[in-house]
């Protein structure tokens, strides 16, 4: 049995030949609706046909009776039953079955509250008769509208979409069309005098009157959480600016001009201006440690003959992962996998900030900033669901609050890998280190 829904892709296992429409609008504003649809079968197996009509323009549905052939349908699971969603919208599944070639009745009638938009004396009834995105061509659709004896048209009905021949009738109109394609949708359209009728105002109608008074405050707080990001950004910016070093002259790039001894681990998290702890600065960490005698590499690959109190923090974290002499030597792709990255760029950190390379606050406040960012994030995730489960009233504008926190959380994220760590002798340092590149050196 397949069981398809309005999926946006045309379904080949039936062909939907007729569709016939026809509401009934009630002098107290609700509809009767009335669906009938002429499917034919092209999969000799069971197949499902399923109508959705979504809560728009009209406040719920009720009286749903659906049937097959003509005869009513009962709620089940088997061939010759129907399932009926619970609303607020239609959503009814027929479920039969047959052989190819056959072809099926099958009807929906159901009531629409509240459909008419008010305005004075004149009332509009726009209905959605099709969806776009359905998983369906139509051979040919009949939409059939009618209102009470004492209505007045006030304008022609109308099909919003082209390709309709719309007839007006005595009480309503007729609107017929060929070959609907699965991507059109339609919408039937018209207005007339309420002055005999008893309609009540819709809540539709008051959300959406609703909503155009609250949508200036929903921007208006949107704007107000990014320009408070935006400020917070701008605040830690005025408060930790780039350090004012200029570029050193040829003659400021002598080996003897620096002072410090690092390794080049440190000297590539340097000239990156904060550490990453990725396979680059684990690969200049080895050969450092190769360099200095402290890890012998052969065919077989490496093996550590020094003691982790000997060396940097980070240097240490790496040599925890090579074997010591005389236990077999291990590859150097295996040896680099086994280290956490996320302690390496840790240690890394610390023998920095250990040199005075790094600026401990500056380095605090890019953490507390990557925190921020991550908490402002998930908090916006949990606004949105809450707007989502609690604001439907007001459409799709509530959702720009959440939408701007997380936006702000992004930012946030975003200017903690960009505030910069380097102390202002580590700056010096740096820019003496891309002199000496330069100029064609080895900044070693």
């Amino acid at each position: 049995m397949l069981v398809l829904g309005a999926c946006g892709c045309r379904r080949e296992d039936l062909d939907v030949v007729r569709m016939t429409t026809t509401l009934d609008v009630r002098l107290d504003g609700n509809v009767d609706v009335l669906e009938q649809f002429t499917v034919r079968i092209n999969d000799p197996t069971g197949v499902t046909f399923r109508r959705q009509v979504p809560a728009v323009r009209f406040d719920g549905i009720s009286n749903v009776t659906a049937t097959i052939d003509g005869a009513p349908a009962v709620e089940s699971t088997g061939p010759g039953s129907v399932h009926i969603g619970p609303g607020p919208g239609l959503d009814v599944t027929w479920i039969y079955s047959g052989v190819s070639g056959d072809s099926h009745q099958l009807g929906v009638a159901y009531t629409a509250a509240n459909v008419i938009e008010l305005s004075g004396i004149r009332g509009v009834v726009e209905w959605q008769v099709l969806a776009a995105r359905r998983d369906f061509d139509l051979m040919e659709a009949m939409v059939v509208v009618r209102v009470p004896d004492d209505a007045i048209f006030l304008q022609d009905p109308w099909m919003d979409e082209p390709g309709w021949t719309v007839i007006r009738e005595p009480h309503g109109f007729r609107a017929t069309r060929q070959h609907v394609a699965a991507t059109d949708s339609a919408t039937a359209g018209i207005e007339f005098t309420i002055d005999h009728m008893r309609p009540s105002t819709p809540r539709w109608q008051s959300d959406q009157a609703f909503t155009a008074e609250f949508v200036p405050a929903f921007i208006a707080a949107a704007l107000f959480i990014l320009v408070t990001g935006a400020g917070i950004l701008v605040m830690l910016r005025i408060k930790h600016p780039p350090w004012p070093v200029s570029q050193p002259s040829g003659t400021d790039t002598t080996t003897s001009a620096d002072p410090l001894s690092v390794t080049p681990a440190m000297r590539l998290a340097l000239l990156r201006g904060r550490p990453r702890g990725d396979r680059a600065e684990m690969t200049a960490a080895l050969s450092g440690l190769v360099t200095n005698g402290l890890v012998v590499m052969d065919a077989a690959g490496a093996t550590s003959v020094a003691t982790t109190s000997a060396v940097d923090a980070h240097e240490a974290v790496l040599l925890e992962a090579l074997p010591t002499q005389p236990q077999p030597a291990i590859a150097i792709g295996a040896a680099l996998a086994k280290v956490d990255r996320g302690e390496f760029r840790r240690a890394v950190l610390e023998d920095l900030t250990t040199a005075g390379l790094i600026d401990r606050e500056r380095a605090a406040a890019a953490r507390d900033l990557r925190v921020a960012g991550w908490a402002v994030m998930l908090f916006g995730v949990a606004v949105w669901i809450a707007v989502q489960l609690t604001v439907v009233q007001f459409q799709s504008w509530p959702l720009v609050v959440p939408s701007s926190i997380l936006v702000v959380g992004l930012m946030f994220a975003v200017a903690s890998s960009r505030v910069g760590l380097l102390s202002e002798t580590g700056a010096r340092v740096r820019m003496l280190y891309f002199a000496r590149v330069r100029d064609g050196r080895n900044p070693e």
